[in-house]
């Protein structure tokens, strides 16, 4: 009651200040200015400019191809129909329903053999034949003949146990909606199966002479995620946004990641073809795709040859997950659960990051910044990235959403573990040391609360009052750091400078139609325009400037276009939009997570780690999916709100 008092007074106090006051009138006049101004027209006009693009002759031309849709119908149609009843399809069904129907028993008789022929060859290959074989063969079969005597008690299926399984049942059924009459089946083991089962187990046990087990056990793993993508697609998107920033782990992790994205849009396909889903294509999706022919061709036209080219159909490829969850994350809970994947692989990688600066695992501080000058800091953290900087561009782009679901967290148990996740993100972003990415951040969260409410510009005031105490409460490198950027003297700094005058030299005869697109392009063409020292830079160490050079004008042109785009977007839901807070909240975090790593794209070239690229499209195409999620289930009525009446705080809080 006490405290409940003293807040009373101090708010009483605030709003008798003339200076508080005046404050508060003007930042309302910069709202309502922002709201329903100039700004706030241009700010909120990508519906009208969405139904533009309907009546121009593209979208004519669309609704004549629908408007003549008989031969294309009968086409579909028989291309569903030859689908349906081929005997691919079939055999496919009957096999999924054989292996649901087998027992624990026969996969525990194919895992006790596979293991127990492992060992043997292992110790063949090794005593008698001399060979040198890595023991972790040897240890892997008696792992899984361990792990197989606990299956041979079990009579029941593999569907049931999956069905009888909270986590299996959630994962599967709950989120991935798989129908549940798949796991229904109820099939009787005879032997045959135990005999199939002893039979395979002898020959993937002889087949280890040539591979190792875990390299079978990972191919039997495949088929399984192929078979859960093939069945349901968005399956796919949510293992993709799980997977991407972990692929490290693996020797190709570009190439996986890649492999994903194909076998997810092969499924889609199928599932579109088949009548079982839509496909929808709107403005940001037009010059989505124009970006990706544009990196296309940077990579045919291009002085880095074969290289360049593969760079470029790796862009095009990773930029098939932005049409991917447009298309098949259609709800606000499908969002919802790619968001919180986003966000909880987010804390799974920043505990690793936090565990490698603890450790002391953080290799030599002089491999990315200048010893001398901050020989306090001992690494710099990189956690399941190549690159502390790439890493920072991770944490700044997924990190709002950590915000938004702290502050509409219910529950102390929930709450608490969001607090967890949100500091444990902080230390290892700090732990990164990248000073693009705290800026970025900065800026990035600023947005965010401004967004939230008005009030976020007197805190604004605040802070920018006691600046000067701010080298007195945090720890003086990480002040240091911070105030070093634009020093010249700091060689990081320097570095960036003159590669960007060489850059720009380059721009001078490119910046029409560019060099073409990936690192083989540049490392071809820029040491001609290298100043001394930067020769071998590998990229722009600019968003911008790298966008320019590999694919000319156009290229930064339909860029900066589909940016615009998305902001218009994104302030047009939070402006005018009627759904919920939560709603208007998440889509703030999805804005702010992509103007963080654009303003760290003004310092390094962000998309350099295809991973990032990848999730920064997938940050993109969530925000815009739940937007149209959101609008399609609250039945939004985009009305003029004027900026008199309305909730002043961006209709929001």
């Amino acid at each position: 009651m006490k405290s409940d008092s003293r807040k009373n007074r101090v708010a009483t106090i605030a709003d008798r200040s003339l200076l508080v006051n005046a404050f508060r009138k003007a930042a309302l006049w910069l709202y309502r200015s922002i709201g329903g101004g100039f700004f706030g027209t241009i700010l909120t006009s990508y519906n009208k400019e969405e139904e533009l693009f309907t009546r121009s002759l593209s979208g004519f031309g669309t609704r004549r191809v629908r408007g003549r849709e008989t031969f294309y119908k009968k086409v579909r149609r028989r291309v569903a129909g030859s689908f349906e009843n081929s005997l691919l399809l079939a055999g496919l069904g009957a096999g999924s329903d054989y292996m649901l129907g087998c027992s624990l028993r026969v996969y525990g008789a194919f895992s006790i053999i596979f293991g127990i022929y492992a060992m043997l060859i292992y110790t063949i290959q090794v005593y008698a034949l001399r060979m040198q074989v890595d023991f972790g063969r040897f240890m892997a079969g008696a792992i899984i003949v361990v792990l197989s005597v606990p299956m041979l008690a079990s009579k029941k299926t593999l569907a049931e146990c999956i069905q009888g399984s909270r986590i299996a049942r959630y994962l599967l059924i709950d989120a991935l909606k798989i129908p549940e009459a798949k796991f229904t089946q109820k099939l009787r083991s005879g032997n045959a199966k135990y005999n199939a089962a002893v039979i395979l187990g002898m020959v993937f046990g002889f087949m280890t002479y040539f591979v190792s087990p875990v390299a079978i056990l990972m191919a039997f793993a495949l088929i399984v995620v192929c078979w859960v993508i093939f069945h349901q697609p968005e399956a796919g998107i949510l293992g993709l946004i799980i997977i991407t920033p972990l692929l490290s782990v693996t020797k190709h992790p570009t190439f996986l990641l890649a492999l994903g994205v194909l076998i997810t849009t092969l499924s889609y396909l199928i599932k579109y073809l088949r009548g079982k889903r839509t496909m929808r294509f709107g403005l940001l999706g037009c010059f989505v795709t124009l970006f990706a022919i544009n990196q296309i061709l940077g990579g045919m036209v291009s002085v880095g040859g074969a290289g360049s080219f593969a760079s470029a159909a790796m862009y095009a490829i990773l930029l098939l997950g932005y049409f991917l969850i447009v298309n098949l994350i259609r709800t606000r809970e499908n969002c919802r659960h790619a968001m919180a994947a986003l966000a909880i692989t987010l804390v799974v990688v920043s505990f690793s990051g936090m565990a490698q600066y603890i450790l002391g695992r953080v290799g030599s501080a002089s491999s990315w910044l200048d010893s001398e000058m901050f020989s306090y800091i001992p690494g710099r953290v990189t956690a399941f990235f190549d690159n502390p900087n790439m890493l920072g561009s991770y944490i700044i782009l997924v990190f709002p959403l950590l915000i938004a679901l702290a502050l509409y967290a219910r529950g102390i148990n929930k709450r608490f573990l969001v607090f967890l996740s949100v500091i444990s993100s902080l230390f290892c972003l700090v732990w990164t040391w990248s000073r693009g990415a705290w800026l970025g951040f900065l800026i990035g969260i600023t947005l965010f609360f401004l967004i939230f409410s008005y009030k976020t510009l007197a805190v604004l005031l605040g802070i920018g009052l006691t600046t000067p105490l701010l080298g007195y409460v945090l720890p003086e490198g990480i002040v240091g750091r911070f105030m070093s950027i634009g020093n010249l003297a700091d060689s990081s700094t320097y570095y960036r400078v003159m590669t960007w005058r060489g850059v720009l030299e380059m721009l001078r005869e490119t910046w029409v139609g560019g060099i073409g697109v990936g690192q083989a392009a540049f490392e071809q063409l820029y040491p001609a325009f290298a100043y001394a020292g930067t020769e071998l830079v590998p990229h722009a160490h600019n968003l911008a400037m790298q966008v320019l050079v590999e694919t000319g004008i156009s290229g930064l042109v339909i860029l900066i276009i589909i940016i615009l785009l998305f902001i218009q977007n994104c302030f047009e839901f939070i402006l005018r939009s009627v759904s919920p807070a939560e709603d208007k909240m998440t889509v703030s975090a999805g804005l702010c997570g992509i103007i963080s790593i654009l303003v760290m794209g003004l310092f390094d070239h962000v998309w350099y780690n295809f991973r990032v690229f990848f999730l920064f499209w997938v940050m993109m195409a969530l925000t815009v999916s739940y937007m149209t999620a959101s609008r399609n289930e609250n039945e939004a009525v985009y009305d003029k709100l004027s900026p008199d009446s309305a909730d002043i705080s961006l209709y929001i809080g």
